[in-house]
């Protein structure tokens, strides 16, 4: 079997979990110059109570993905329930320890985009352009009882740029006046 690319999987333990539906869809993707496309999308559906992870490699096997060239991952994702977003490194040994980046809930398809800099691990390290085996997506139950969950990941890609909040118009504040507290401040200050 060859694989140019590695696969999309499910790790969990069935006491905790029940799969009523796992797809891996293939459709044509769109390439540009300032994007790496991580082919193939996923959609998994079920009941958890404990932890799902959806995991995607990059690379087949234990190979890794020198993502240098690269500030932020993006896809379009719809997830019932609150999710972990994983960032595993090759120097991700101690699992206590991974990158990952906290997901609310979306109701609908999102197009959402992570920068690489904003995973942080326990310590609050954050990525620092080790090479990259993959990400995993994991949905936490609340380990009491089970909750029907559903989630698709699609589009997902390595970009060169990150996007930046930016305000296209500025609104006047008017006559409102504003005090920091303390004044003069060193360091930090309440406004």
């Amino acid at each position: 079997l060859y694989m140019a690319d590695g696969p999309w999987g499910l790790d969990y333990l069935s006491a905790e979990t029940a799969i009523s539906d796992f797809q891996v869809a293939n459709p044509p993707i769109t390439a540009t110059a300032d994007a790496y496309a991580i082919e193939r999308n996923v959609a998994v559906s079920g009941q958890v109570k404990g932890t799902l992870n959806v995991f995607r490699n990059l690379l087949p096997g234990e190979l890794t993905f020198d993502a240098t060239a690269y500030a932020a991952v993006g896809f379009t994702i719809q997830n019932s329930l609150p999710m972990e977003v994983v960032l595993v490194t090759e120097n991700t040994t101690d699992w206590n320890n991974r990158l990952r980046f906290q997901l609310p809930a979306h109701a609908s398809a999102t197009d959402l985009e992570i920068a690489l800099d904003d995973f942080t691990n326990s310590a609050g390290a954050h990525f620092n352009n080790e090479k990259i085996k993959g990400f995993v997506f994991s949905v936490a139950g609340n380990y009491t009882s089970f909750q029907d969950f559903t989630t698709s990941i699609a589009n997902l890609q390595l970009r060169t740029t990150a996007s930046t909040l930016g305000i296209t118009s500025l609104e006047s504040a008017g006559a409102d006046v504003a005090y920091t507290y303390p004044n003069p401040a060193h360091g930090l200050t309440t406004l």
